[in-house]
């Protein structure tokens, strides 16, 4: 389960996300500014027991098992996602577009959704939500407002940025002809 700095005197107590993901470490690199981890998520899980804190935090987990439902509805909430993941993926410099191709060959609404979501550049707490609704459709349907919020910031990024270089090429304009003119009052 997720836990900050801040949260990890409050495990103690009790006080943290029960709910996380079981995952395989892949790779570990060790570096000046910090160990990074490469993990892969095997399945939701959430902690029953934390039966030691040191030297690392242990515990004892209840694999969850997410609530799979299909149908027309689920259907459109997935055609939803993808076109809002393709806009996301266009308008986001940080976002490879490869992730657009494959997450179209995914099948599963679950998956899918859980893909995308580790993507997209949300806080911690936002992530918590998605990885805690077991229900697809519920999931499916905060992924979308998520999506909605990261898409509209996007596009305000954008708009600045294309005020800034309509700005920039002005004076450039401006520099330009100003020189002109001073090679021409030369003349």
């Amino acid at each position: 389960a997720m836990m900050g700095e801040e949260e990890k005197e409050a495990a103690r107590s009790g006080i943290f996300h029960h709910i996380g993901t079981v995952a395989s470490v892949l790779k570990l690199n060790k570096g000046d500014e910090g160990t990074v981890a490469v993990v892969q998520g095997i399945s939701r899980a959430m902690i029953t027991e934390i039966t030691s804190y040191e030297p690392y935090y242990t515990g004892k987990v209840q694999k969850l098992v997410a609530l799979q439902k299909s149908g027309k509805r689920v259907g459109a909430l997935k055609i939803n996602v993808l076109k809002l993941f393709k806009e996301l993926v266009a308008a986001s410099p940080y976002i490879p577009d490869e992730l657009l191709q494959i997450s179209r060959l995914i099948d599963d609404p679950g998956t899918l959704a859980d893909m995308i979501s580790s993507y997209l550049n949300v806080d911690r707490q936002k992530r918590q939500q998605i990885l805690e609704i077991l229900d697809i459709e519920e999931r499916l349907e905060r992924l979308i407002l998520f999506l909605n919020e990261e898409l509209e910031v996007a596009k305000m990024g954008q708009a600045i940025q294309n005020e800034v270089q309509k700005g920039i090429d002005k004076t450039q304009r401006e520099y330009y002809l100003r020189e002109q003119l001073k090679a021409i009052q030369k003349l």
